[in-house]
């Protein structure tokens, strides 16, 4: 009947959604889920993570937050996007430099 049809159309994922909103973020490069994993301070010096369709450098944060042993290391080198929604993803936005969208 006419409701599958709803299910067989293709749904644009949310951060294709947003890239299309903006722009200017869809020219910075991709990075994948495994990309983002060798930012986490350990593996490279810089730290990143990925909040709504973005990826962050949070390395300037590494002493007092982000770095190995400190309380949001847990956040870097992925998608944190469920936890950042919860508490601190407005002071990631407005603190730190974007350098990539998730790719999906």
């Amino acid at each position: 009947g006419a409701m599958t049809l709803v299910y067989m159309k293709k749904q644009l994922s949310p951060c294709t959604q947003f890239l299309r909103n903006h722009a200017g973020d869809a020219l910075l490069p991709q990075f994948t889920a495994d990309d983002l994993t060798q930012y986490d301070g350990l593996h490279n010096e810089k730290i990143y993570l990925g909040y709504h369709c973005l990826v962050y450098d949070v390395t300037e944060g590494k002493d007092q937050y982000y770095g190995e042993g400190k309380g949001y290391h847990y956040l870097v080198g992925r998608d944190a996007t469920k936890q950042l929604e919860i508490f601190g993803g407005d002071i990631i936005e407005s603190k730190y430099p974007k350098v990539g969208v998730l790719a999906e």
